[in-house]
C-alpha cells in the first residue's frame, strides 16, 4: 500500500471517527423525541421533553414526568407541600429527569475503567431531579436524595434497548433498627426496540414504610411485569401484572384504615378479527377496611368485541378524568364517545363479570354478570327499540342477607331499614329474589327477547320495549 493511499485512508478514518458521534447524537435526539410519546401511551404518566443539548460525544437532556394517576399525585405531593393537601386540590405533579447521553464509536461503560468499552453503543444515565425543598426533606431523613437511577443501553446495530433501574434502600433518622426500611430500594430491567413498539420487563420494590404528617404508608414485595406490543392502530396489546404482598394505609385526617394482603391485579388485551378483547383479574387474600375484614376476594372481568378506536378513546378519557367526575358519567358525557356509539353497537360488545367471590363477615358472595348489546341492525340510536331488542343478559347472585341489605342501601340511597326490607319482600313476592337460609339468591337471564327468572320463562314487561 502506497503512503499516499495510507494517508487518504487515515484521513477517511479520522473523518468517520469524528462524524460517527456527531450523527449518532442526531439519531439519538430523534429517538428521544419518539420515545416519550410511546411511553405516554401506556398510561398514568405523561413524558414531555424540556431540553436537549447535543454535543460531539456527550449530550444532555431533561424530561418532564407528569403523574396523572391520583394515587401517585397524592404521594409525591406529600413530599413537596408543607401542609397535607386534600386530593381535590392536587394538580398533576411534575417531576424532572436529567439525562447524560454518551454516544460514539466506542463507549466507556464505567468511569475510570479503561478496559470496559463497547462499540456501536449509546448509554443514557438518568436520575430524578427533585425540588430544593423535597431534596432537603429527603436528605435530612435518609442521608441521600439519590433514590433512583436509570441506565439505558442502546445497540445501534441490533436495535435493542435495555433499561436498568436501580435505587438504594435507606432508613430515616427516626426509624428504629427493627422497623422495616423506609425505602427498600428498587430494581428493574426493561427491554424494547429502536421503534419503541415492544416492551417487556419487570420492576421490583422490596418495600416502603413512611409516616408522613401523621399518616402511615407501608408496602412490601411489590412487583410490576409487562410483555406488550403496539399494533398498527396504536393499541398496546399483551399482558401486564402487578402485585403487592402487603399494603397498609392509615390516613388520620381522612379517617381511612386499609390493610391488604396478597393483592394481585393483571390484564390481557388481544385483537380478534379487528376488535379488542380485554380481560382483567383482581385478587386479594385479605382486606381489612376500617373495622371489618374481607377475603379472599376475586373478580374476573372482561370487555370484549370493542373497536380499537373506542378502546383508545376510553383509555384517554380515564387518564384525563377530573377527580370529582364519576368515571361512567365522564365517558358517556364525552361528545366524541357519543359520536362513536353506533360503531360500538355495531360490533356487538360484551361486558362480563365471569366470576365474583367475596368472603365477608356475614358469609360468601358469589356472582356472575354478562351483558351483550347491539349488532348490524341494532346500532341506530334513533331506533332505540331495535337496540333494546338486541340485548342478551345474565345475572346470578348469591349473597348473605345482611350484605344484600347494605348493598341496597348504597345503590338506592336509602337509609331506612324498613324501606329496604319492604323492597326485598316485594321482589320476593314477584319471584325475582329467593330466600335460601341466611342468603338471598337472584337468577335472571334474557336471550332473544325471552326472559327467564330462576329457570322459569316470564313475560317481559311491555314498557321495556315501548
Amino acid at each position: 500500500m502506497s503512503k499516499r493511499r495510507l494517508f487518504l485512508y487515515s484521513i477517511l478514518l479520522g473523518i468517520l471517527g469524528w462524524a460517527f458521534p456527531f450523527f449518532t447524537g442526531q439519531y439519538i435526539e430523534i429517538k428521544y423525541q419518539e420515545f416519550l410519546p410511546r411511553m405516554t401511551e401506556l398510561g398514568q404518566v405523561v413524558f414531555e421533553p424540556i431540553s436537549y443539548e447535543r454535543h460531539w460525544r456527550r449530550s444532555k437532556a431533561k424530561t418532564r414526568v407528569i403523574l396523572t394517576d391520583l394515587a401517585w399525585q397524592k404521594w409525591v405531593a406529600l413530599l413537596n407541600h408543607p401542609l397535607k393537601p386534600t386530593i381535590e386540590k392536587i394538580p398533576p405533579i411534575p417531576l424532572v429527569l436529567e439525562h447524560e447521553i454518551l454516544h460514539g464509536p466506542l463507549i466507556q461503560l464505567h468511569e475510570g475503567n479503561w478496559r470496559a468499552w463497547k462499540a456501536a453503543r449509546v448509554i443514557i444515565r438518568s436520575k430524578l431531579s427533585l425540588t430544593d425543598e423535597a431534596r432537603k426533606i429527603i436528605e435530612a431523613q435518609a442521608g441521600t436524595s439519590d433514590l433512583i437511577n436509570f441506565e439505558t443501553m442502546m445497540s445501534l446495530l441490533e436495535g435493542q434497548v435495555v433499561v436498568n433501574l436501580n435505587g438504594p434502600s435507606f432508613r430515616t433518622v427516626e426509624q428504629p433498627k427493627e422497623a422495616p426500611a423506609a425505602w427498600g430500594g428498587i430494581k428493574g430491567v426493561w427491554e424494547t426496540n429502536s421503534h419503541f413498539d415492544k416492551i417487556k420487563g419487570r420492576l421490583l420494590l422490596p418495600g416502603f414504610n413512611f409516616d408522613i404528617y401523621g399518616d402511615t404508608y407501608l408496602g412490601s414485595d411489590i412487583a410490576l411485569e409487562a410483555d406488550r406490543f403496539r399494533d398498527a392502530e396504536g393499541v398496546w396489546q399483551g399482558n401486564w401484572r402487578s402485585s403487592i404482598q402487603n399494603l397498609l394505609l392509615d390516613d388520620v385526617i381522612e379517617e381511612v384504615k386499609l390493610k391488604v394482603v396478597g393483592l394481585l391485579f393483571s390484564g390481557h388485551l388481544e385483537e380478534k378479527e379487528g376488535l379488542a378483547d380485554h380481560n382483567f383479574l383482581f385478587r386479594a387474600e385479605v382486606i381489612h377496611y376500617q373495622d371489618e375484614t374481607f377475603g379472599p376476594v376475586s373478580l374476573n372481568a372482561s370487555f370484549n368485541h370493542v373497536p380499537k378506536p373506542i378502546l383508545q378513546l376510553v383509555s384517554t378519557l380515564i387518564q384525563n378524568r377530573p377527580p370529582e367526575s364519576p368515571p361512567l358519567d365522564f365517558i358517556f358525557g364525552n361528545l366524541h364517545f357519543q359520536r362513536l356509539l353506533p360503531t360500538l353497537l355495531e360490533a356487538r360488545p360484551t361486558f362480563g363479570v365471569e366470576a365474583l367471590q367475596i368472603k365477608t363477615p356475614n358469609g360468601l358472595i358469589r356472582g356472575i354478570f354478562r351483558f351483550t348489546v347491539g349488532g348490524k341492525d341494532a346500532n341506530n340510536l334513533t331506533k332505540p327499540k331495535n337496540v333494546i331488542n338486541s340485548m342478551d343478559a345474565l345475572f346470578m347472585l348469591d349473597i348473605p342477607k345482611e350484605d344484600f341489605k347494605a348493598l341496597l342501601k348504597t345503590t338506592l340511597h336509602e337509609a331506612d331499614d324498613k324501606h329496604v326490607n319492604e323492597k326485598i319482600i316485594s321482589w320476593m313476592k314477584e319471584g325475582y329474589v329467593k330466600e335460601l337460609g341466611s342468603h338471598y339468591q337472584m337468577d335472571m337471564a334474557m336471550k332473544d327477547r325471552q326472559l327467564t327468572v330462576h329457570g322459569e320463562k316470564r313475560e317481559i314487561p311491555k314498557e321495556w320495549f315501548h
